[in-house]
């Protein structure tokens, strides 16, 4: 029998303009933990879909956000990441790389 991992759900931005639990071992909707209040997590300053200009490699280029993710690496403070998608390529970026 395997023993159940802990995981906490990622925060996930929906196109509904609220945060979403995603299990990120399935892709699918979980529980917020007890008293968690997504209401007050960070709003990303940019939305699904918009077209976004982002430094990479030393380049500017354009591109389409398609996924909005809160993450808290190592403890940290919880980190804003957009998934950005140009030329068929996904790029995990920063709030602060996009203009």
């Amino acid at each position: 029998m395997m023993a159940t991992e802990a995981f906490l759900p990622v925060p996930h931005w929906s196109e509904r303009g609220e945060w979403e639990p995603i299990d990120e071992r399935t892709g699918e909707r979980a529980a917020w933990p007890a008293g968690l209040d997504p209401a007050a997590l960070p709003r990303p300053r940019h939305r699904l879909r918009e077209r976004v200009t982002f430094l990479w490699k030393g380049r500017r280029r354009q591109g389409e956000i398609r996924d909005i993710r809160l993450t808290a690496a190592g403890g940290g403070p919880p980190t804003l990441e957009y998934i950005v998608y140009t030329s068929g390529h996904g790029y995990w970026l920063p709030e602060s790389r996009i203009d």
